[in-house]
């Protein structure tokens, strides 16, 4: 099985180290010139940059029987000892599990005895953060013996308390520049024979912020489904993601629908923590855009100017939720957002403003014979609008009377090209016109021609039909 890249190509060397380049040369000469032994030292930096390899390299530097110019040779029984972790004289522990005061005593107890190789005793306390207070005030007179080095790897220096961080030489890690680690992923390439695109290794050193641990990892796992292109490495990586987060944040003030769509995908899928984050990382990236520095996220030009210097304070409220969850981060988010009267994006909101009212007045002809007759005025229905309504007078509907001889009375009625008769049952009759009509009126009898009074409200064709029909089946 193939050793993980990130273990295979870990530095053994203060020259194999990325970046940091005053830290390699100041350690180096302390190394060439004897004098790594007699003080101790914390490397703190971000996780992934480094700190332990370099933790790793002074105490070979420590044990070496042959040094080079301050470089360790690696092939001496006491570098082979660090290698496979049979040292005496070099012991490396993990605080946030051994971090207790009983262990921090135990451990200072065993500094008293010498070591079987005699050489100087080195003990390497990873997330040296994770001590209590009581394990740290236990190591305060131990780190003051010259006769030991005791090496501090911490991402969080500033939880290191004072009394600890004044007996020790601080060492800030920093990230590799990205043409660096560009040139170690390509060297890792060409060692293995990877067919390997340039854009995929900087997408694949941009996703990961120029962490050389993560980038490793990625490299591999990108190369086994075969060569390393941009979409092998957005199709394994979490860049779709990313995307989504740029969408649903440039969406918010333009639809604000397909934002919480969107929104909601990244939820189910990242958990809201991930989502805070990045979030937080593309209005950072937005700002530095703004400023027309390079950005860190894929943000497009006109995202800032959606919500301008409102972004900064969405930034700061999200970095304030400790646990955070979907419903408190919508609700920084969508605090600036404005939601138009008619309703948010394509979704209507129903009204609450009564419903008008069909023609107020009806003049209706009575044709008997040759003669014809015209009935009083109807009186109005009151108008529940507070407001008159204005609406556009439309010409009346194509109305053809069919009158049956027996009876001399409408029997069949069409409108606009929809025959309607005396036989129609109500499943058929609503499957021609909605459900409803005009509201009951007195009753005209069954030989009557309806005309609209231009002056009134017309009435729609199929309140007309649905009308004639109700006095053609009685």
């Amino acid at each position: 099985m193939t050793e993980p890249f990130d273990l295979e190509y870990r530095p053994k060397r203060f020259a194999d180290v990325l970046g940091n380049a005053g830290v390699v040369k100041l350690l180096l000469k302390r190394s060439s010139t004897g004098t790594l032994v007699g003080r101790s030292m914390m490397f703190g930096g971000p996780k992934g940059s480094g700190k332990t390899s370099l933790a790793r390299i002074v105490a070979r530097a420590v044990v070496c029987d042959a040094l080079t110019d301050g470089e360790p040779c690696n092939k001496c029984a006491g570098c082979l000892s660090i290698a496979d972790g049979s040292a005496d004289s070099v012991d490396e522990f993990d605080a946030a599990t051994q971090g207790t005061v009983d262990r921090m005593r135990s451990i200072v107890e065993d500094l008293e005895y010498g070591t079987v190789s005699g050489k100087p005793r080195v003990i390497v306390l990873d997330e040296a953060h994770r001590l209590s207070k009581q394990s740290q005030d236990a190591l305060l007179k131990s780190m003051e013996d010259r006769r030991i080095v005791v090496i501090l790897c911490t991402t969080e220096p500033h939880s290191i308390k004072t009394a600890i961080r004044s007996r020790v030489e601080e060492y800030p890690v920093a990230y590799p520049p990205e043409q660096e680690l560009l040139a170690r992923l390509g060297f890792v390439c060409s060692q293995h024979k990877i067919d390997c695109e340039l854009d995929a290794l900087e997408l694949i050193v941009s996703l990961n912020a120029r962490c050389p641990r993560t980038s490793l990892t990625t490299l591999q796992s990108a190369a086994l489904t075969g060569p390393v292109t941009v979409a092998t490495v957005r199709e394994i990586t979490r860049f779709s993601s990313m995307e989504g987060v740029v969408r649903a944040l440039t969406g918010l003030h333009t639809d604000p629908r397909a934002a919480s769509v969107e929104f909601d995908s990244l939820f189910d899928q990242e958990g809201p923590t991930w989502v805070r984050d990045q979030v937080v990382l593309a209005i950072s990236s937005a700002m530095r855009t703004a400023f027309g520095a390079k950005p860190t996220h894929p943000v497009p030009p006109a995202f800032w100017s959606a919500r301008g210097d409102g972004w900064l304070a969405t930034a700061h409220a999200l970095s304030l939720l400790e646990r955070p969850n979907q419903a408190d981060i919508e609700a920084v988010l969508y605090s600036g957002v404005s939601v138009p009267a008619s309703g948010v994006g394509s979704v209507p909101v129903k009204s609450t403003e009564p419903a008008s009212h069909p023609p107020t007045s009806v003049k209706a002809a009575v044709k008997v014979g040759d003669a014809t007759v015209t009935p009083p005025e109807l009186p109005k229905p009151a108008v529940r609008s507070p407001e008159p309504l204005k609406t556009v007078p439309k010409a009346p509907p194509s109305v053809k009377v069919v009158l049956s001889p027996e009876t001399a009375s409408p029997r069949v009625l069409e409108v606009d090209g929809v025959r309607f008769s005396s036989d129609e049952v109500l499943t058929s009759l609503d499957n021609k016109i909605e459900h409803g009509g005009a509201p009951p009126g007195p009753e005209l009898g069954p030989d009557i021609r309806v005309e609209f009074d231009s002056e009134s409200l017309p009435m729609t064709e199929k309140e007309f039909a649905r009308g004639f029909l109700e006095r053609i089946r009685t």
